[in-house]
């Protein structure tokens, strides 16, 4: 019974406490005893790319609820853990037991261990209640997210106490990135439309980069790709001075995936560099998306961005007919910000094609209408100003003025 006291400067308190433990074994009626497990259990959540104090711990060693008939009068403990990953360095006792024992300590000096005891002292009365017996605090020291038990090597309680141990109960401890709005990676293309298009013709176009805050990004992995391939190819791409090209490969001329070193990624920037193959009555779409970092980045959110590519057709105006009562009556539109898109509402359902162009007659979208009387295309990547919608049916051709403001 308490064996690694015996090495202890306080030996002379043990004396005294084995005295009260003797005179208290006499005094005591013998009833059936419970059996319980003995737990250690984790307070909180440890999140590895926080403050210091996101990565603090509290572990509690507890038999449940203990009662004046159990005659808890003292125990002593040894605990064991990583000492790579945590660093416990004070006792909790407020709100535990061990609150209310008159003698009590907690030793952290070995590496790995924690030992501690507590007792009534001379002439005290049992302890009870529905707390944990004694609790510890530290904290996790390590950068990454991993998982850990703490476990009890031993538990002693003087003879007296009427509980059983069955088992001891480790705390598995799971350390982890949590998921926050500013732990993110994004690109945004400089711009938001490029028109005028010329076959053969090489565009070249900014991708910014930027990173939220409680991150650790050193190496980030992108792909780029276009929804055109008779359209456009990809064909270079041009980095800022702190970024570094680790590898970089292409499946075909629509598809680019790289991966970069980021040696400080305020302020970066690549170039991409597109291939006009041909300019018909066309459009396309690029996008961007980071899809990997390296281990134990902190970054959870990756924000992509999309650029569209617009070539012309000039509008034969002769042929469109519009009766603006036909209009005003049988048709509404405007542009909802909360789906950043275009709305038509019609009267009655109306099946053929429509398509919008902006003010200069380039087609920027074109749609089949299946019996709709509600017509919805996205207007995100559209910059602020005036489109004309056409809708065509066998029966006739209507024109809409479109705002976005």
């Amino acid at each position: 019974m308490l064996r690694f006291l015996a090495n202890w400067s306080l030996q002379g308190k043990i004396l005294i406490l084995l005295s009260v433990w003797l005179l208290s074994i006499g005094s005591q009626t013998v009833k059936a005893a419970d059996t319980v497990d003995v737990v250690l259990s984790q307070v909180g959540s440890i999140d590895v790319c926080g403050e210091k104090s996101d990565k603090d711990i509290i572990i509690l060693l507890s038999v449940g609820r203990v009662l004046q008939s159990d005659s808890l009068f003292g125990f002593n403990f040894e605990i064991k853990y990583d000492s790579v990953k945590f660093k416990f360095h004070s006792p909790v006792y407020l709100n535990t037991l061990a609150e209310f024992f008159d003698i009590k300590d907690v030793n952290f000096g070995k590496k790995g261990l924690v030992r501690g005891y507590a007792s009534v002292g001379l002439l005290g009365s049992q302890i009870s209640g529905n707390r944990p017996l004694i609790g510890i605090y530290g904290d996790y020291i390590d950068n990454c997210p991993d998982s850990s038990e703490i476990s009890l090597k031993y538990i002693e309680f003087t003879d007296e106490f009427k509980k059983v141990i069955r088992d001891y109960k480790p705390a598995m401890i799971q350390a982890v990135e949590a998921d926050k709005p500013n732990r993110f990676l994004k690109t945004d293309f400089e711009l938001n439309t490029i028109t005028d298009l010329i076959k053969d013709t090489v565009i070249e176009m900014r991708i910014n980069l930027g990173i939220g805050t409680q991150v650790r990004v050193d190496t980030a992995e992108f792909e780029i790709f276009t929804d055109n391939k008779d359209m456009l190819s990809l064909v270079d791409l041009n980095l800022s001075n702190n970024l570094e090209l680790i590898s970089k490969t292409n499946s075909d001329s629509t598809q680019l995936r790289f991966k970069l070193k980021l040696n400080d990624i305020n302020g970066q920037y690549a170039n991409l560099k597109i291939r006009v193959k041909q300019n018909k009555t066309d459009s396309a779409r690029i996008i961007i998306n980071p899809v990997y970092t390296n281990y134990c980045s902190c970054v959870k959110r990756f924000y992509g961005d999309t650029i569209l590519i617009k070539s012309k057709e000039k509008i034969d105006t002769s042929t469109v007919v519009c009766e603006s009562k036909l209009e005003t009556e049988s048709m509404t539109s405007y542009y909802d910000y909360n789906s950043e898109s275009f709305i038509l509402n019609i009267s009655d359902y109306i099946d053929g094609v429509i398509k919008i162009y902006d003010v200069c007659g380039s087609l920027i979208n074109e749609q089949k209408l299946n019996w709709s009387k509600k017509i919805s295309f996205d207007g995100k990547y559209l910059n602020k100003g005036l489109y004309l919608a056409i809708i065509k049916t066998n029966m006739k051709i209507y024109k809409i003025i479109l705002i976005k403001n």
